[in-house]
């Protein structure tokens, strides 16, 4: 959650609705600056009620926060598959398995790690061309 400007603050407070945010200490950004270990333990009360779906909805719906995704959930993602940032693999020994790649390389193809051995040719040759 970042709500800095006064207007982000009155929108987060609106959906967290704990009155506790109403006190003095939190006023103003100096003031929830400096009892920021109280406020975050409010705010963490606040936001395990809460599905990450609840919360994806309520940042899609523009109060300031976001959800902190996992491995498995970016794993299981429809839009980072289909952005190819989540990939389905096959290995020859260890059968299937899901990785993630850089979100900026989105349309780089990922392949399986190389078996042992199988990546020889290309080491001792990339070897013995930068000894040329």
């Amino acid at each position: 959650m970042t709500a800095f400007a006064p207007a982000l603050w009155d929108r987060l407070k609106s959906v967290i609705e704990l009155p506790e945010l109403d006190d003095e200490r939190f006023a103003t950004q100096a003031a929830r600056l400096e009892h920021n270990d109280e406020l975050q333990a409010l705010l963490a009360r606040w936001t395990v009620t809460k599905s990450s779906a609840e919360l994806r909805d309520l940042a899609l719906r523009g109060y300031p926060l976001t959800v902190m995704e996992t491995p498995r959930s970016l794993l299981e993602s429809e839009q980072w598959h289909n952005r190819r940032v989540a990939q389905r693999l096959e290995h020859p020994i260890a059968g299937p398995y899901e990785l993630i790649g850089a979100p900026w390389l989105h349309d780089v193809e990922l392949s399986p790690a190389p078996l042992l051995g199988e990546a020889n040719g290309e080491l001792i040759g990339a070897r013995s061309e930068a000894r040329a």
